[in-house]
């Protein structure tokens, strides 16, 4: 089982949670957004979850164009100074329904961003335990 450390950039507050770790990358957003109480508006539609690969998992199979170009618009800086340059590129998206937590949390200490309208959740891995010991 994962066990997380989940902290809302925006209001402080925070949370845990212990899944187990074949849990699809789909599934473990809706429990996060049910653990942190976020609402179910077309922003948990949209959210996004970037790991420290700058992989960015959404809910369909395919990236729409239009909302890489609409994501491009001004972001067009050399520097890049916020580093969403992999925003950009379809390439960096991944359908989660096909991606398991292990994938997206090799180890302990692993921590990933779920952005969902105004909320920003912080996801950290804390703690890899057997079944045997969570019961």
């Amino acid at each position: 089982m994962y066990h997380f450390e989940l902290v809302n950039t925006r209001t402080g507050e925070t949370g845990e949670m212990i899944i187990p770790e074949e849990m699809t990358i789909e599934d473990f957003c809706r429990e996060l957004r049910c653990e942190m109480g976020l609402p179910y508006t077309l922003g948990s539609r949209d959210h996004l979850m970037i790991d420290n690969q700058e992989r960015i998992f959404m809910q369909d199979d395919e990236v729409i164009e239009n909302h890489l170009n609409m994501l491009w618009m001004g972001g067009d800086d050399p520097d890049d100074p916020d580093h969403k340059g992999a925003i950009y590129h379809k390439e960096s998206y991944f359908p989660e329904d096909q991606h398991t937590l292990q994938e997206l949390f090799p180890q302990v200490g692993a921590n990933i961003l779920y952005g969902q309208d105004y909320d920003h959740i912080g996801c950290k891995l804390i703690a890899i335990t057997n079944d045997e010991e969570d019961e």
